[in-house]
């Protein structure tokens, strides 16, 4: 019993951590992402700004659903207290609140899958804009410049070219 309890414990105190690190990251999301959309050298094209707000709205809803999750968890432990007090005193032979504690896993599965759409959506946004913004930055090939013209005497293509007629002589004065 005592091995059950302490795997319980260590349970439950990892199932916390995770949401306090979802809670965590959702809020630093949510700050980084209109950092991302408003910077002043970038621009977004709808479709990547739609990506990324729906990467925004997922982390707020997983934001949100992680804090229902710490809610509830506490109200799950103050039920069970309950419980197990009037099972002792042998009040009732319930000894678990099954449809109490079906809302806090899914309120922290719920976080969780919000949290990983949040990224995928954001990421996906990013990574289109910045593919975008690859193309529009490359240098265009240069073009081949052209060849200035033989000056008299030189070569051209393998043959001489004659030096240009000398100005006509100006007319006689009269």
């Amino acid at each position: 019993m005592a091995e059950r309890t302490a795997l319980i414990t260590a349970k439950r105190e990892t199932e916390d951590e995770l949401v306090r690190t979802l809670i965590k990251l959702s809020s630093a999301a949510l700050l980084i992402v209109p950092g991302i959309l408003f910077a002043k050298d970038t621009t977004f094209s709808l479709l990547e700004s739609g990506w990324i707000g729906v990467g925004a709205i997922a982390f707020l809803l997983s934001l949100i659903s992680a804090m229902l999750e710490q809610y509830l968890s506490s109200k799950a432990y103050d039920r069970q207290i309950k419980i197990s007090i009037d099972f002792y005193t042998r009040k009732s032979s319930v000894t678990f609140d099954e449809r109490f504690s079906s809302f806090v896993r899914l309120s922290q599965t719920l976080s969780f899958l919000l949290f990983c759409i949040g990224i995928v959506c954001s990421s996906t946004g990013i990574y289109i804009a910045a593919k975008a913004n690859s193309m529009t930055n490359k240098p265009t090939p240069a073009q081949p410049s052209p060849r200035p013209s033989p000056t008299p005497g030189q070569k051209n293509g393998g043959r001489s070219v004659p030096p240009a007629a000398p100005p006509p002589p100006p007319p006689p004065k009269r």
